[in-house]
């Protein structure tokens, strides 16, 4: 099982030190439309609370991307978007959805607790796993062959709402999650 912390750690952290001047206000709106784009986290900080406003003084906003410094004194949605990405390429993302069993679920769309029992018996005995994500995508899981529990961890979880840290691959048309770490959704 995860912490809260261990899945926020999976994802990239856009962090604000700011003060009340127009100018981090628009640093905000714009970083708040970015993290939303590329499901980032943004972390706002008041200077004056952080104990930074000696530090900061009129030379907000600073930005930080996963704890490295991007700017200081500037508005720059040019920078913070290419660091954002940087961020995301470079740390695993989650998917949150319900486990199905594939056979099921493309003949009939059988879903949910009232298939909870035939999808456990499907998926023991073989029938590939489905995740039905909540944006409406519907992904093969594969096994990661170097971490192999998680996938295990998930077979018994049929039917169930998961939070899936992942890698997407597809190929002709068929899109799957190697499974990295999996953990029963909120």
């Amino acid at each position: 099982m995860f912490t809260q912390e261990e899945l926020k750690s999976q994802r990239t952290v856009v962090t604000l030190h700011r003060c009340g001047c127009r100018h981090c206000d628009d640093a905000e709106e714009r970083l708040g439309k970015l993290a939303r784009a590329y499901g980032a986290i943004l972390e706002v900080k008041q200077v004056e609370q952080e104990g930074l406003a000696d530090f900061a003084g009129w030379r907000t906003p600073i930005v930080y991307v996963n704890g490295v410094h991007i700017t200081h004194y500037e508005t720059s949605p040019q920078k913070w978007e290419e660091a954002i990405k940087k961020g995301v390429v470079s740390v695993p993302t989650m998917v949150i959805g319900e486990i199905v069993d594939i056979n099921c679920y493309m003949e009939k769309g059988a879903r949910g607790d009232q298939h909870k029992r035939c999808a456990e018996a499907c998926i023991q005995a073989g029938v590939p796993m489905g995740l039905a994500a909540t944006d409406g995508q519907v992904y093969l899981v594969v096994e990661d062959k170097e971490a192999k529990a998680p996938y295990e961890t998930l077979k018994k979880w049929a039917a169930e709402r998961v939070i899936v840290t992942r890698i997407i691959r597809q190929r002709d048309g068929v899109q799957s999650i190697v499974v990295k770490a999996a953990v029963r959704a909120p």
